[in-house]
């Protein structure tokens, strides 16, 4: 076995359909800022010598505070049905029916407990 994948078989279903997929992701958004301690913080850490940034614990604590940073910064959405997103092509592996493909089906907000779905 070269490389482990799958084929989505909806025919073989009886209505015939995809299986049910979601997948929650962080969008970063142009439009919210982290706040003025964290950056602070972030600054401060990281304007140290690199000998001491290097240290373990000072590592995890650069780590830590530019994921938080970053979610300070994301909204949480969920992509529905991931699996029969059109596949990637291009030398980026980006499309812009792709990216479009996404952006129409992002729901805001993780945990999702009941969605409607398409027949």
């Amino acid at each position: 076995m070269d490389k482990f994948c799958y084929e989505l078989c909806p025919d073989e279903s009886y209505p015939a359909h995809a299986p049910w997929s979601t997948l929650e992701v962080w969008i970063r958004l142009n439009s919210l800022r982290a706040s003025e301690e964290t950056d602070r913080k972030l600054q401060e850490l990281k304007s140290l010598p690199d000998n001491v940034c290097q240290q373990p614990e000072i590592a995890r604590s650069i780590d830590r505070l530019e994921q938080k940073w970053l979610r300070e910064c994301s909204k949480p959405y969920t992509v529905t049905n991931y699996m029969t997103l059109p596949k990637p092509t291009g030398p980026a592996k980006t499309t812009m029916m792709g990216v479009e493909a996404v952006l129409d089906r992002l729901v805001e907000g993780h945990h999702l407990q009941k969605l409607g779905r398409e027949g």
